[in-house]
């Protein structure tokens, strides 16, 4: 009884560890989303007035090809950390299934799966945009950069 006790507690905690990494994800695009946003508004305000013949030219120059880099490096280092945060939930849903695999089929039943799993197409779809997002914002930066 006492072993089946701690194998619920530890599954307990890996859900735990698991939902808060999935918090990280959740704040960290909501925290490139609005960044990125700010960098379009400055980058699009800036860009209008570089043809403008009373906006001090050089400074403009400068912004519109600081913004550009900025929100690219901005998405490197989010896409990073969103990488990072996959990375330990797929590492927790490992060790979470090894654990299910070794309990008994009345236990497994009992306390059941706590996601869905790592290999799904499912778990794929769900963190699609935290793939993609990064690399688009980075493109389009890219792309403003280069132009």
């Amino acid at each position: 009884m006492t072993a089946a006790y701690d194998e619920k507690d530890y599954l307990a905690r890996l859900d735990s560890m698991i939902k808060t990494n999935l918090d990280l994800i959740s704040h960290r695009m909501g925290w490139l989303l609005i960044s990125q946003s700010f960098l379009f508004t400055a980058f699009a305000l800036a860009a209008a007035h570089v043809h403008n013949p009373q906006a001090e030219q050089r400074s403009l120059d400068v912004f519109v090809h600081l913004v550009p880099l900025l929100g690219l490096c901005t998405c490197i280092f989010v896409g990073l950390s969103l990488l990072a945060v996959m990375r330990v939930i797929w590492t927790m849903k490992k060790t979470r299934a090894n654990i299910e695999a070794t309990l008994t089929l009345p236990l497994q039943r009992a306390y059941g799966p706590s996601s869905v799993p790592r290999t799904s197409l499912t778990d794929w779809i769900g963190y699609g945009p935290a793939l993609a997002v990064p690399l688009l914002f980075a493109a389009a930066w890219l792309y403003l950069l280069l132009s």
